[in-house]
């Protein structure tokens, strides 16, 4: 509260045009979705998943015998989200010496407006990451549950997976509906500027689109990388049907009833990662990921002409 309420002031007292800090007010606008990402995770009590006094998700894996998996691949999307952070903090700090204009990040001369820029975009970029990465580490543990389910036998269907799923997913509803607003809001915002140097006129050079876009469309892209591998948990479940389906649970039958009855119930359930009670598919990620696409292909090239 006392960073957000420092960077209030320091917007509140700038006296130069606005579009110079115009940076600053996407690293707050991306600072305040990371911040209340953070506090709805807390607020929805995902240490009760992941710790520091319980371990439910752990305790669950160690069971169904994936524990181990677990640890590498999140070990392995803590490298792309560390990817991802020294991309930020590399291009907005190569931003501040390379660009020809504030508007692209540029150092405004202004050291109050420089110091607050760079510790705001360091916090917001920390807090983004490790958010992000708390999502991901949560939807891999899912992806391998679905996994152990479906490899394994129906010993661990009695463990009711869908409940794990949607008691999971909830506390990261608002974690995701946060994190989508602030994005919406800085593309908002993007799309002002891109609007502005048209009607301007002005020129501007290739590293100057390179290293703007460097550090404002990451964030973007993180939480759509999140996103869809929240999908990828509602691809897992849908395809458990047909692969029970397919299990012989009696020879002498070709019709097993019991196989049936499992695998309506599968279909009944509409288990899944469910965000506000909305289903997350790949084929709704995909749709945003083609609009945010077709989007900016819009903007840059009415921007190049």
């Amino acid at each position: 509260m006392l960073g957000l309420g420092a960077l209030a002031f320091v917007l509140g007292s700038w006296r130069g045009p606005v579009a110079e800090i115009e940076p600053l007010i996407t690293t707050a606008l991306y600072l305040i979705g990371a911040l209340m990402a953070t506090l709805s995770l807390r607020r929805s009590h995902i240490t009760r998943l992941l710790g520091p006094s319980e371990h439910a998700l752990d305790e669950y894996a160690a069971d169904c015998d994936f524990l181990d998996d677990w640890r590498k691949l999140s070990q392995a999307r803590l490298w792309q989200i560390g990817s991802f952070f020294v991309l930020m903090l590399g291009s907005r700090s190569a931003a501040l010496f390379l660009t020809s204009d504030p508007g692209y990040g540029k150092l405004v001369r202004d050291p109050l407006v420089d110091g607050a820029t760079m510790v705001a975009f360091t916090v917001m970029a920390a807090c983004y990451s490790t958010t992000c990465f708390c999502t991901l580490h949560l939807t891999a543990g899912l992806e391998l549950a679905v996994d152990s389910f479906a490899v394994r036998n129906l010993k661990y269907f009695d463990r009711k997976p869908h409940a794990t799923l949607r008691q999971t997913s909830g506390k990261l509803s608002d974690f995701l509906v946060v994190l989508a607003t602030s994005c919406i809001a800085a593309s908002i915002l993007f799309a002002y500027q891109v609007v502005s140097l048209n009607l301007s006129a002005s020129g501007f050079a290739f590293l100057d689109i390179l290293l703007w876009t460097g550090w404002l469309y990451p964030p973007v892209l993180l939480f759509l990388y999140t996103l869809s591998s929240a999908a990828a948990v509602t691809g897992k479940v849908d395809r458990l049907a047909p692969l029970v389906n397919s299990w012989a649970f009696d020879d002498t039958e070709v019709l097993d009833d019991a196989r049936r009855y499992v695998v309506q119930y599968i279909l009944d359930s509409q288990a899944g990662f469910y965000t506000r009670g909305v289903r997350v598919t790949a084929f709704s990620v995909q749709k945003i990921c083609y609009y945010f696409a077709a989007g900016s292909f819009t903007l840059l090239a009415n921007l190049w002409q």
